[in-house]
C-alpha cells in the first residue's frame, strides 16, 4: 500500500511507468503518419447517424481518437477495433437521451451499424434486409406464489389539471412549465411589497417610506419622515418549494394478469416524467406477499426511481393495509424534514387486498 511505504510502491511500478511512457513517445510521434481508411470514414459517420448524435463533433472526435489509439498500438492505419473503442469513449455522454436514461452505449445497435457499413461495403447497390420482429410471447396469466418481471409500458402525457392544496397561512402557486411551488411565506426572500389587510410584524420599510413620501408637505410633526398607518406595507416573501410525490404499488400476483403491472409502470414512468420537469421529490413503497417495504426513500433522483420500478418483480399476496401504512409512515417522516413540502400519495392498485393489517 502507498500510505505504508511510498519509495516502495513508486520503485514496484517504476519500470511499468517508463514503458507506459515511452509507448506514449512512440505514438506522438507516430501519429501524423497514421491513415484513415475510406471505409472507416464511412463506418464513423453510420455510427454518428444511427447513435442520432447532433452535430459533426462527435464523428471528429471519434476520427481523432481512432487514429491516436491505432497509433499507441504501433500502427498506422485505423481498423475496425480501433473505431469501436473510439465510439465507447466517446459517444457515450455525446448522445441525445430522454430525462430517465442511462449514460451508456448500446453496444448491439453500435454493432448494427457496424455491420450496416460492412455490408453498404461490399454491396454498395443491395438493401439492407430488416431483421424481423420476434413473435409476442402470449399473455398467461402468472402463478400468484412466483414473480414474475414486466416490461414498462409506453409513457403518455399527464393531465395538467391542478390538484387541490390545504388552506393553511401560505398560499400556493404551481408553475406548469417546469419550475418548482412557489409558496409565500414569512421565512421565505423578500420580492415584493403590498398593502396589509392586518398590520402585522413583517413591515417593508422601503415599500412603507416610499408610500410616505408623497404626502410628507400635508402632514405635520417634527420628524424627518412622518409616517401613518395607510401608509404601512407588508413584505411578500416567496419561497421555492416542490411536492413529494409517493407511489404505493401493488406488486403482488394479481397485477400481472392482463398485463396490468406493464400499464402501471408506463403510467408511473408518464408521472415521474411529469415529477423531472417540476423538480418534486419522489418516493416508492410496494407491498407484495406479506408485508410493504420502503423501495425508495423520497428523493430528487426521478431516475433512481425508476430504476427501482424497472427491477420491480410481481408476486404473492395483496397487503394493501400494510401499503398504506408503511406509505404514511414516509409522509410524516417527510414533513419533519420539510414542514413546507405538499405531499401526494399515488396508490396503484387493483384492490384485491386478501392480508389484514394484524395478519402481517
Amino acid at each position: 500500500v502507498y500510505e505504508d511505504a511510498p519509495e516502495a510502491f513508486i520503485h514496484s511500478w517504476q519500470s511499468e511507468e517508463e514503458g507506459l511512457r515511452e509507448r506514449i513517445r512512440r505514438a506522438k510521434e507516430l501519429l501524423p503518419r497514421v491513415m484513415v481508411p475510406d471505409d472507416m470514414l464511412t463506418m464513423i459517420a453510420q455510427i454518428c447517424l444511427d447513435m442520432a448524435v447532433d452535430g459533426h463533433r462527435a464523428d471528429i472526435v471519434m476520427l481523432r481518437t481512432a487514429a491516436t489509439i491505432a497509433a499507441f498500438h504501433c500502427r498506422t492505419d485505423v481498423t475496425e477495433e480501433d473505431v469501436r473503442e473510439a465510439a465507447e469513449l466517446v459517444l457515450s455522454h455525446r448522445m441525445h437521451r430522454q430525462p430517465f436514461s442511462e449514460q451508456q452505449m448500446d453496444k448491439d445497435k453500435m454493432e448494427q451499424s457496424i455491420q450496416k457499413s460492412q455490408q453498404e461495403k461490399k454491396q454498395p447497390e443491395q438493401e439492407q434486409q430488416t431483421p424481423e420482429n420476434q413473435k409476442p410471447k402470449e399473455n398467461t396469466m402468472p402463478d400468484g406464489s412466483t414473480t414474475t418481471m414486466f416490461a414498462e409500458g409506453d409513457p403518455f402525457k399527464v393531465n395538467q389539471k391542478p390538484l387541490a392544496t390545504p388552506r393553511r397561512i401560505d398560499s400556493f402557486r404551481r408553475d406548469g412549465s417546469g419550475r418548482r411551488s412557489v409558496t409565500e411565506s414569512r421565512d421565505g426572500k423578500y420580492v415584493r411589497s403590498r398593502i396589509p389587510e392586518t398590520i402585522g410584524p413583517d413591515i417593508a420599510l422601503d415599500a412603507t417610506i416610499r408610500a410616505a413620501a408623497p404626502h410628507q408637505k400635508d402632514r405635520e410633526g417634527s420628524l424627518a419622515v412622518k409616517i401613518e398607518s395607510s401608509d404601512l406595507r407588508e413584505k411578500v416573501r416567496e419561497r421555492k418549494m416542490g411536492n413529494t410525490v409517493l407511489f404505493v404499488v401493488d406488486a403482488s400476483g394479481s397485477m400481472g394478469a392482463q398485463q396490468r403491472m406493464t400499464a402501471v409502470k408506463g403510467a408511473i414512468l408518464s408521472l415521474l416524467i411529469d415529477a423531472y420537469q417540476k423538480r418534486d421529490r419522489v418516493g416508492l413503497v410496494v407491498f407484495r406477499g406479506k408485508n410493504a417495504e420502503i423501495l425508495l426513500p423520497p428523493t430528487s433522483s426521478v431516475e433512481l426511481a425508476r430504476k427501482c420500478m424497472q427491477q420491480l418483480p410481481v408476486g404473492g399476496k395483496t397487503p394493501l393495509a400494510h401499503g398504506l401504512s408503511k406509505a404514511l409512515e414516509v409522509i410524516k417522516r417527510e414533513k419533519m424534514i420539510n414542514r413546507h413540502t405538499i405531499p401526494r400519495l399515488i396508490l396503484i392498485s387493483d384492490g384485491k387486498a386478501n392480508v389484514s393489517l394484524g395478519s402481517g
